[in-house]
């Protein structure tokens, strides 16, 4: 029973979604279905107007404090690209940008508010990383509809400066959210979220951990590591988390392993539309995606419940492809020798300016290391740039090069 007037179609769509058979999905993943259709419902139907767009890299600790409905766009616009019903939405908005060469998660997102599939937000908080269309994109929306807007800008460096310009940024995010929202930051709601943002990150570490030791499951069912980092704060991520522990400890423990000839680092994006690729390479290759980078790209130490702005901003310049190259590939180096895989795979998705400028890089460093390395193009929800018979030619040769490496040949 629908409990509120409107029903938005991309809510509409998650409900059928969660509706259909989960025989064999592991709990965690319905859990992350049932926070994203109960979030989604709260903010575009309890909310129409009011509620908060975020980008990803916005530090989730301080709005979960404020206990307030709000939508991380970039994770919900790739949602849309796994439930397959994108295609005229990417269209629309290339309609009002012809020529023009975006992320296609941002084209959907510009499609589903002019087709009216989600409402419009009151307020954006958004920082300037990673993504440059993003920015562009909350911009569009801020000035159509009129919406408050908050910019934290990210430095360049990781250092102390810009730790100390960051924590100020954090304070003027938190008036701003207080003076929208109509209430006063509680410190002790604060050092709630950052409780429990603490003990999901320290169970996301747990699970990294095993998975350096064990090829536990197919990369499918590690996959919701990924989209939590936009919530750390609230009870439902921490929950999700500690689902997915038990879930690979049972599977320790009744030795119900994926055991791959072949361990496989993946850099860049994973394609979540429909499509084949990730299973060839379980199945014809017997290789294993041992660990993909966006669940590695934030390692921060425990935020200290003390001092939380200072330690909000620790956090925001942990991500390695934040900055200079070198610091991204400083950290393949040490996730390849971690995870001790094989081979690397990079997907570079289209239009993705942030990731894709590294690769030439990337690439370098590998073949200095005689680490196999491929570079796979295509995009992650948009079908029309995702070639599955050019990309199985360039996997059958990177494995042949495995294969040869691991045979002295």
């Amino acid at each position: 029973m629908i409990e509120y007037e409107t029903e938005y179609e991309y809510v509409r769509r998650l409900r059928l979604a969660m509706s259909m058979p989960s025989q064999g999905m592991l709990r965690s993943k319905k859990l992350i279905w049932k926070m994203n259709y109960e979030d989604s419902r709260r903010a575009f139907c309890d909310f129409p107007g009011k509620y908060i767009a975020t980008s990803m890299f916005l530090p989730s600790e301080i709005i979960a404090a404020m206990d307030y409905p709000f939508i991380p766009y970039e994770p919900l616009a790739v949602s849309v690209g796994m439930m397959d019903f994108n295609k005229g939405l990417i269209e629309r908005s290339e309609r009002h940008f012809e020529g023009m060469q975006l992320c296609s998660p941002i084209e959907v997102m510009i499609g589903m508010i002019e087709e009216e599939m989600i409402p419009p937000p009151g307020a954006i908080a958004l920082s300037s990383y990673m993504c440059d269309d993003a920015q562009k994109m909350y911009e569009l929306i801020a000035r159509r509809y009129n919406c408050k807007s908050f910019f934290l800008d990210m430095p360049f460096d990781s250092n102390e400066t810009s730790i100390k310009y960051i924590e100020e940024q954090i304070k003027s995010l938190v008036s701003f959210l207080e003076e929208y929202i109509g209430k006063k930051m509680d410190p002790e709601s604060l050092k709630k979220a950052i409780d429990r943002s603490n003990k999901a990150n320290d169970l996301r570490y747990k699970i990294l951990e095993m998975r350096a030791k064990y090829q536990l499951t197919e990369v499918s069912d590690v996959f919701p590591l990924y989209p939590m980092f936009t919530k750390f704060g609230r009870k439902e991520p921490l929950a999700i988390l500690e689902a997915l522990y038990d879930e690979m400890r049972e599977m320790i423990d009744l030795d119900r392993l994926f055991k791959p000839k072949y361990r496989i680092m993946w850099l860049g994006m994973i394609p979540l539309l429909h499509n084949k690729l990730i299973k060839t390479i379980e199945r014809t290759y017997d290789a294993g995606i041992a660990i993909e980078e966006n669940s590695l790209f934030s390692l921060w130490s425990d935020i200290d419940p003390e001092r939380p702005y200072e330690g909000l901003a620790k956090k925001c310049v942990a991500y390695h492809p934040m900055g200079n190259v070198n610091r991204r590939i400083e950290a393949v180096n040490k996730f390849h020798d971690m995870f001790r895989v094989d081979g690397v795979i990079h997907f570079s998705h289209q239009g993705c300016r942030a990731y894709n400028g590294g690769v030439p890089f990337i690439a370098r460093e590998m073949k200095r290391r005689g680490i196999p390395f491929v570079e796979l193009n295509g995009d992650i929800i948009d079908r029309r740039n995702f070639n599955e018979g050019s990309l199985g030619l360039r996997l059958e040769s990177f494995f042949d090069v495995i294969e040869g490496k691991r045979n002295n040949l």
